[in-house]
């Protein structure tokens, strides 16, 4: 089951962007693809979402790094990035204690299905923190856990998909550290339709690629750091 910090954040998360799409005067705010088209890929990493106490902070600092354009919702409680004119994430406000945590990135995968998706989801031990709903200008999402209460969002945009990333500052890849390799790996086959290849590295080491379509889309790894 999901811990409680991951539950709160998930529910901080769906209130915010909920209340965000509602108010905040942003051009093509919920579109994840420009331009929108009805291209899919599922088992895509296609958006990512960012809780944080300071989005003043975080938009500073990815604007610095990343060479992000953040736009800012009126209450400044939301904000929307885009690098050469194309959306990459969306981070939100969140001012509860979080203790040493001060930021959450939740991503989102690409699913044909959401509500066949969602049912996978349970029925190989993972948990449906928010059922499947259509979002305005976003299109149809849920969002889950695995059984290791890692929390992503399952989604079929309205808009279509963004093209997989090929360039510096955009998403390429996503990694998951587990304690439970062949137990995440089969979770997400059963959900996201995907195949895992074992591949080792320079060093020996072991890890698991996953993807679909004849493309890779993340791996899995025994984590270094065992419980996180």
């Amino acid at each position: 089951m999901p811990s409680k910090f991951m539950q709160t954040m998930a529910a901080a998360f769906l209130a915010l962007a909920g209340a965000g799409l509602a108010a905040a005067p942003l051009t093509d705010y919920g579109a994840i693809a420009q331009p929108s088209d009805t291209t899919q890929r599922p088992g895509a990493m296609v958006w990512m979402d960012l809780l944080t106490d300071d989005v003043a902070a975080a938009s500073r600092f990815y604007a610095e790094v990343f060479g992000w354009s953040v736009e800012r919702s009126d209450d400044g409680g939301y904000a929307y990035a885009t690098l050469d004119g194309r959306p990459v994430a969306a981070i939100a406000a969140y001012e509860d204690d979080l203790g040493e945590v001060e930021g959450l990135w939740i991503p989102s995968f690409a699913v044909a299905d959401v509500d066949r998706a969602a049912a996978a989801v349970t029925a190989n031990g993972g948990s449906v923190l928010e059922p499947p709903e259509d979002l305005a200008g976003r299109g149809r999402y849920a969002l889950v856990a695995d059984p290791a209460g890692a929390v992503l969002m399952l989604l079929r945009a309205s808009g279509g998909d963004p093209e997989p990333a090929e360039a510096a500052k955009r998403w390429l890849w996503s990694e998951l550290w587990t304690d439970d390799v062949p137990a995440a790996t089969a979770f997400y086959e059963a959900v996201l339709g995907y195949r895992t290849v074992a591949v080792r590295d320079g060093d020996g080491s072991a890890f698991q690629v996953m993807g679909r379509d004849q493309r890779p889309y993340a791996s899995v790894v025994e984590s270094p750091l065992p419980g996180v």
